[in-house]
């Protein structure tokens, strides 16, 4: 007889897959703005409603995952999500005007961070708490390294004559084959929901969520609009898309230090530290120093691997619900947060936009701080 499969394995593999297509099809969009502004006819404002839609397809995801999704299991949850992200990029390769775009990316949203909600979960629930840190930053360290590629990616098929229809169409492979994969996967994780959406809201880790959301906003912020600001400044697409491949790997160096270093409790000190690094390289790379976004991505590193971490410590029982709460909470600030930088880059400048997300990111900061203090004098 040959050796039972270990089920945990299993659950963290099909975390990373999650993860790695859901980073390929998320950091796709970023060295697009400039083709889709293009394609389009239309400014950064309005070319911004792209992204927009996009959050609010994933708040209506997550708040459907506290109630009715609830009863899915979890590989039922993948195959949905992953079979959403493959239509959305379809139907924004085949968009014929701005509006269907925008309701595009809507569809988008929804799957993508469905996609990024299950490989948190999938890999929480295969990886016992006392190697939950590590294995977490291991699942993210796979974000970072597939952030590197679709930049690249952009840039060499638009030199190559690629139009807009063909470059979405192709990476739409990926979550397609995802969705037929999740038959591999164990069954059960679904439950009824236990409590009303209402009840479910009063319950979630509001403190620990603020910080995520913020980080995210601070995170995004810098490279979904890097490739942008850097071609407003008179940078080619092809320099700008390196320097986010920079970021990509500086962040995934990051994931791995936090991987073979972090412990119970690491978080405590690479938290704050991360988030106020990555705050001054943010600044200097809002400023016209490329070199900035390199340490802003190994400095953001370490930051929502181990707060998901301690997110999942506190929320054992009920870790689906708050993951789902944290994703809605991100996707809320995310859909102001890109209308706020087309808005500044056209209302002001490409630097004042750039210094949006370091503010976003002391403000974690400042949120975190207050819960450790809090939590210290509990």
């Amino acid at each position: 007889m040959g050796t039972p499969r270990d089920p945990s394995r299993g659950l963290i593999a099909a975390g990373v897959a999650c993860l790695v297509v859901s980073s390929l099809c998320d950091s796709v969009r970023a060295p697009l703005l400039p083709l889709l502004s293009e394609r389009f006819a239309a400014g950064y404002s309005r070319v911004s409603g792209f992204l927009a839609a996009g959050s609010f397809g994933a708040l209506a995801f997550n708040l459907l995952a506290l109630g009715p999704l609830a009863r899915l299991p979890d590989r039922g949850m993948v195959a949905l999500a992953a079979a959403l992200q493959a239509a959305a990029m379809l139907a924004a390769a085949a968009a014929p005007d701005l509006g269907t775009l925008v309701a595009a990316g809507v569809v988008w949203g929804a799957g993508n961070s469905a996609l990024g909600m299950c490989a948190n979960l999938l890999v929480i629930r295969g990886a016992p708490p006392a190697v939950r840190p590590r294995a977490l930053s291991l699942l993210h360290l796979f974000y970072g390294l597939s952030c590197v590629l679709p930049p690249l990616y952009v840039g060499a098929a638009s030199s190559a004559g690629w139009g807009l229809a063909r470059l979405l169409a192709v990476p739409a492979v990926l979550p397609a084959l995802l969705a037929a994969g999740t038959l591999a996967l164990p069954p059960g994780g679904g439950a009824p929901p236990s409590v009303s959406l209402r009840g479910a809201l009063a319950a979630a880790p509001w403190g620990l969520g603020s910080v995520i959301a913020l980080y995210v906003l601070g995170e995004v912020m810098t490279s979904m609009w890097l490739v942008a600001l850097g071609t407003a400044r008179g940078a080619s697409l092809s320099s700008a898309g390196s320097v986010l491949s920079g970021f990509f790997l500086a962040l995934a160096l990051g994931r791995a230090a936090t991987a073979l270093w972090a412990r119970a409790g690491s978080e405590r000190v690479w938290v704050p530290a991360g988030l106020l690094v990555g705050a001054l390289g943010a600044a200097l790379g809002g400023l016209g120093r490329p070199w900035g976004y390199v340490l802003a991505g190994f400095a953001f590193g370490p930051v929502f691997p181990l707060v998901m971490s301690r997110l999942s410590a506190e929320k054992e029982e009920g870790v689906r619900d708050a993951l789902a709460f944290v994703y809605a909470a991100m996707v809320v600030v995310l859909a102001a947060g890109h209308r706020l930088m087309g808005w500044t880059a056209e209302a002001a400048s490409p630097a004042a936009a750039g210094l949006l997300p370091p503010v976003f990111l002391l403000l974690a900061l400042a949120v975190w701080t207050g819960a450790e203090a809090s939590h210290g004098q509990a």
